[in-house]
């Protein structure tokens, strides 16, 4: 597994601290039932209403940022499961809360409350990745409960206990329905446990396989204080103690678990697309060049062939031609490479801006002998960055300079100071024509070449390229110029290790 730090994985979520944690509390709480069952009682049924209450608390306040429907639903459901759970509490036999209901109240509240839980459990799972409002479902379950309590209230509720003879059928049933109900679950826990983080899903199934042994053995016990019944809390208990490490713990202490495999799987997913992304660009490239070639070179023919049968008219035309594909193909091959820069994934080293320079001008010098150009540099730092992406960048903005020189010998002057101790500033500048204050923004965007003629070399994304490399890298790139004046190109790149202070 990756992108969990190593600290988080191999922590394990289970220990035999927590073993002998739980063996203590469960000894505690038989030591509690032989002297105080009714405190036994009501000691559990408070754990399990804090850890439901806490992870509602907690779903509901990331609901924003946690785009998984399978922890809201849950974590609203476990809401309303500690509502009826509260009411169960104080209705238990001795409590004396609601006089004149008897041992059934309690019963009848405990199988609603396990039928609400097993069938949230399957909602949970089956909604899927499906988004979901999370109003609306608080609502439903609230609109749920409530009728739930009406209807038992009311005396409209199947009975589950009758004093003197136990469990009803009724209730017998009930809890083998929210046996299967709860392994109904364990299956799709099974088929869906790629979207889970292993040991979250080894917990969350630990705690559904103890409700199936607790409902098993509250559908035994034959008096509410009998060992069927204790059993069966205790069964509750470590249910919700494991729920509370799936969710609760894991959430506050280690979030990366918790979110990791959906990030995965999103980022997955992420990758797939460039990739598919990126050969749709490549093939949709050649099938653009293609035609763009044809017209071209037959434009050529033309030219080649029966330049003296067009006239002055038919040349000017056959030469936009060819002038208007050639730049049509640049700009295709432009916007494939400018969307490469930050699909393509890239290795950041230390790097010589020395070198990186000097390989610039090599692949420039044509152009910069034709203008009678010089290119001077001071003194130039190692940064950490990808060395064939800041070729380019050097590259496009002294070539930009080339394009765009004034009547006097250009000259071209590369320096570089720090800005920090972290990072250097790169200044390349230009004594050409210069660029007005209104276009600074302009010209970093793609296609946009701040009012400057279309012309042989030039389509429009040198300059967002160069903006879109340094940002990649951590930096920072603007123009100081003024029409006339010629202009002065600025990035920062981070230090190299060496030099990072």
């Amino acid at each position: 597994m990756t992108g969990i730090p190593t600290s988080i994985q191999e922590r394990p979520v289970l220990s035999t601290r927590h073993a002998v944690l739980l063996a203590g509390i469960f000894l505690a709480l038989y030591a509690v039932s032989r002297t105080n069952y009714l405190l036994m009682h009501t000691l559990v049924e408070m754990f399990s209403i804090v850890v439901a209450c806490s992870i509602f608390l907690i779903a509901w306040n990331t609901r924003r940022f946690v785009t998984n429907t399978f922890f809201l639903v849950i974590g609203v459901s476990l809401l309303f499961v500690g509502v009826l759970d509260l009411v169960h509490t104080l209705s238990y036999k001795g409590l004396n809360v609601f006089p004149g209901y008897g041992a059934n109240l309690p019963t009848q509240l405990w199988i609603a409350s396990r039928y609400l839980i097993a069938l949230s459990f399957l909602a949970a799972l089956l909604a899927g990745g499906r988004t979901v409002n999370a109003y609306a479902v608080l609502a439903g379950y609230g609109a749920v409960t409530a009728a739930l309590l009406v209807t038992i209230f009311s005396g409209r509720f199947p009975d589950c206990f009758v004093e003197g003879q136990g469990l009803t059928a009724f209730k017998v049933w009930s809890e083998f329905a929210v046996s299967l109900l709860f392994a109904g679950t364990l299956v799709l826990f099974y088929r869906l446990r790629r979207t889970f983080e292993p040991a979250i899903l080894g917990l969350l199934a630990g705690s559904v396989v103890a409700s199936i042994v607790s409902e098993l053995l509250f559908s035994l016990y034959i008096g509410v204080y009998d060992i069927f019944n204790l059993l069966g809390h205790f069964c509750k208990v470590l249910s919700f103690y494991l729920i509370y490490k799936a969710l609760i713990e894991t959430a506050l202490v280690r979030p990366y678990a918790l979110l990791f495999r959906q990030i995965s799987n999103k980022t997955r997913e992420l990758e797939r697309s460039n990739e598919e992304l990126e050969q749709f660009a490549s093939i949709i490239t050649h099938d653009l060049n293609a035609p763009l070639n044809t017209i071209g070179m037959c434009a050529q023919v033309l030219q080649e062939k029966y330049d003296d049968q067009l006239g002055e008219q038919g040349r000017k035309y056959t030469e936009s031609i060819v002038q208007g594909t050639r730049r049509m193909a640049r700009m295709v091959t432009g916007v494939l490479e400018y969307s490469r820069i930050s699909r393509k994934a890239v290795t950041f080293e230390q790097v010589s801006l020395d070198a990186t320079l000097a390989a610039a001008h090599q692949n420039l010098r044509s152009r910069i002998d034709e203008a009678g150009a010089v290119v001077e540099a001071g003194p130039l730092p190692r940064v950490r960055g990808n060395e064939v992406q800041l070729v380019q960048v050097f590259q496009n903005i002294i070539g930009n300079a080339v394009q765009y020189r004034g009547a006097e010998p250009l000259r071209i002057r590369v320096t570089a100071d720090r800005n920090g101790n972290r990072e250097w500033r790169i200044t390349v500048e230009d004594n050409g024509v210069g660029i007005a204050p209104v276009l600074h923004e302009r010209i970093f965007r793609i296609f946009d070449r701040g009012g400057q003629a279309e012309s042989e070399g030039n389509s429009g994304i040198g300059l967002a390229l160069c903006k879109k490399i340094v940002e990649r890298h951590g930096g920072r790139i603007n123009v100081a110029s003024e029409p006339g004046k010629g202009a002065q190109f600025r990035f920062t790149l981070r230090a190299g290790e060496q030099e990072g202070g």
